[in-house]
């Protein structure tokens, strides 16, 4: 699926051609987060990382914590079966609780 992602803290677009990514994978699968969002942004991966690393210093390093869904959006795709909103549901700024 092509689609164009917002890094909303930096500002940085980027352009995501995954043919073996089903809109389904990004609306309500694991590309619903910044986890698997961030990969296609230079330093935003670390940055999340280091954020949940804080937030959680109990965790061993082999352990992690979902980033949420709080930075990384959607703004454009190809697609007929989701809206934007939908693509993007899970995220406060749609209505989802960014968790």
């Amino acid at each position: 699926m092509r689609l164009t992602l917002r890094d909303t803290v930096t500002g940085e677009e980027v352009a995501v051609d995954e043919p073996g990514f089903e809109a389904s994978w990004w609306a309500d699968g694991n590309g619903s987060c910044d986890c698997n969002r961030a990969r296609y942004f230079d330093g935003a991966d670390d940055t999340l990382e280091t954020d949940m690393r804080t937030k959680h210093p109990g965790l061993k390093q082999w352990q992690d914590v979902c980033y949420g869904a709080r930075r990384i959006l959607i703004v454009a795709a190809e697609t007929d079966e989701y809206t934007l909103a939908e693509l993007n549901a899970s995220y406060p700024q749609y209505g989802g609780s960014g968790t």
